[in-house]
């Protein structure tokens, strides 16, 4: 039995259904179970669970063998839906739930900034978890991701230039992000379940593009045939805004940090890479325009 955390974001829907269509037994769980009936329809046991509350756990995690945890507490953005509630304190309830119930291995989303001085909280939280998971005794495999092609190029970016033919940039525009997409984190995390390099590991991993946002959006602007109208929110007004709604919105405040910290120059482009993916940038959107029209 294979269990999905967060099967109703991109990446726990992408897993779900790759192990569906491969005849597994799949459990997907998600705050809100209206969210995974075509999951249902295919066979999946719909689980309604929250991470911030760990009484569903224990009954859950019986009898499974792999558990993917795919949720964050980024989005949606709200007062108690938070990483630290979710990334930070939901996990470890998981862990704990997962190491009890005997599950045999736990596949951990992470970010490829995850680190312990990290500039960006998120990546911060990660970083604790994937020490909190190695010293639970429970076999594991930790992947990294870079940037998500469906969430910060498509959702972000191709999504209101179809829409509006307009679009608002934040972070530093110019600086080379590395891309993956979440189909091929799925197919890497599925493809090597039972691979026994993947056991007791941490890989990062990332696409072929390494693009700016305005090259992406040049992309984006030729495969929709169409110019888009670009405008900017300064930096530093996002970043108060983000300071002033740490203590009233953390959520909102975390969020808007990752979205900052997403393409600020970290060194990135240079880090090691144990996969790279085959989608590029343009693959993704061009499938998007098609699967839209």
């Amino acid at each position: 039995m294979h269990l999905i955390i967060g099967a109703s974001g991109r990446l726990g829907r992408y897993i779900a259904e790759n192990l569906l269509q491969r005849g597994e037994q799949v459990k997907a769980v998600s705050r809100d179970p209206e969210k995974l009936a075509s999951l249902k329809s295919k066979g999946a046991k719909i689980v309604q669970g929250d991470l911030r509350d760990p009484s569903w756990m224990d009954g859950t995690l019986r009898n499974v063998q792999y558990l993917f945890i795919a949720a964050h507490g980024l989005v949606p953005p709200s007062r108690r839906n938070t990483i630290d509630t979710v990334d930070d304190t939901g996990n470890r309830y998981l862990i704990d739930a997962a190491k009890r119930a005997g599950v045999q291995h736990i596949i951990f989303t992470s970010v490829h900034q995850a680190h312990p001085n990290a500039p960006m909280k998120f990546a911060r939280i990660k970083y604790k978890i994937e020490e909190y998971l190695k010293a639970s005794g429970v076999d594991y495999t930790i992947v990294r991701p870079s940037a998500f092609i469906e969430t910060h190029a498509i959702f972000r970016l191709a999504e209101p230039i179809q829409r509006t033919g307009k679009v608002t940039l934040i972070g530093d525009v110019t600086t080379p992000v590395m891309w993956i997409s979440a189909a091929d984190v799925a197919d890497y995390m599925v493809d090597n379940i039972e691979n026994p390099e993947m056991k007791n590991s941490t890989k990062v991993i990332s696409g072929p593009d390494i693009l700016s946002q305005v090259q992406v959006i040049e992309i984006i602007e030729q495969l929709l045939g169409k110019k888009a109208k670009l405008s900017r929110i300064p930096n530093g007004f996002l970043h108060a805004v983000r300071i002033l709604s740490r203590p009233l919105h953390p959520g909102i405040s975390n969020l808007l940090e990752a979205a900052l910290m997403t393409t600020k120059k970290n060194g990135q482009q240079s880090m090691q890479l144990d996969w790279t993916a085959p989608a590029s940038v343009a693959d993704v959107v061009y499938k998007w325009i098609v699967d839209t029209n």
